[in-house]
């Protein structure tokens, strides 16, 4: 948008951009549908589907190459980043999830979640947009209430592998460090938290990545390894 009213990148970023010809008027569609209904006394089912559909988008792609420069700096490195926009992506994205509930007494209870995805284009652009979207999630969950204020939780989470195309140069370059392919993750995690001061006081922690896996989300970002995570949080 900026681009074609004459703003340009500075010029000692190290990037390049191609603007488009022209910018669209964006047009796209959302359908959703579920389905929740009892199964036997203690467990709940939640069926559903969803669809997005985008006949015309201005979608930016992304191509990072990586650079050593050690006239900048002795051992200096960064990405060269060359960004275009493609005035008219067109494409759809559909998917279905079910999630299941079983309560075991007044205090325990289990959850279980699926959801798959996939796009559907033909539009490499478009394709490549969703493709850092993994197409399956799984969570399962055990929930503790012993008491109206106390909660626990521990559960296991899934996602497959998430492709970034705009990443492949980069991949080859550094022998794998910034990847264009992030692999599946399985994680375990588990969470406690409390309520104080009639409700406007909550306080707990959550342990992530028990397995200590290392775990990226995105290919330049950092590895993770098993995270400890405490919150409060004030309502007035």
């Amino acid at each position: 948008y900026w681009s074609l009213r004459g703003y340009r990148l500075p010029e000692a970023l190290p990037a390049a951009y191609t603007p488009p010809p022209y910018l669209p008027l964006a047009e796209s569609g959302a359908a959703d549908a579920s389905w929740a209904f009892p199964m036997f006394r203690r467990v709940r089912l939640n069926l559903g589907a969803f669809f997005r559909f985008t006949p015309r988008q201005s979608l930016t792609y992304y191509s990072r190459r990586f650079v050593r420069d050690d006239a900048l700096a002795p051992g200096a490195a960064y990405f060269y980043t060359a960004t275009a926009t493609a005035p008219e992506a067109s494409g759809a994205a559909a998917g279905a999830f079910a999630a299941a509930t079983l309560r075991m007494g007044r205090s325990l209870e289990q959850r279980a979640f699926y959801q798959a995805l996939r796009p559907v284009a033909d539009d490499v652009v478009y394709w490549q947009a969703w493709a850092s979207a993994p197409r399956s999630l799984l969570r399962y969950d055990l929930h503790y209430r012993p008491a109206a204020r106390f909660s626990a939780r521990a559960g296991v989470r899934y996602h497959s592998p998430t492709y970034w195309a705009g990443y492949r140069e980069a991949d080859v370059q550094t022998v794998g460090r910034y990847p264009a392919r992030l692999a599946a993750v399985w994680n375990l995690e588990a969470q406690a938290s409390k309520r104080f001061w009639g409700e406007h006081l909550q306080t707990g922690f959550r342990l992530d990545n028990l397995l200590n896996r290392d775990v990226r989300a995105h290919p330049a970002g950092a590895d993770f390894a098993t995270t400890l995570y405490v919150f409060a949080h004030v309502s007035l």
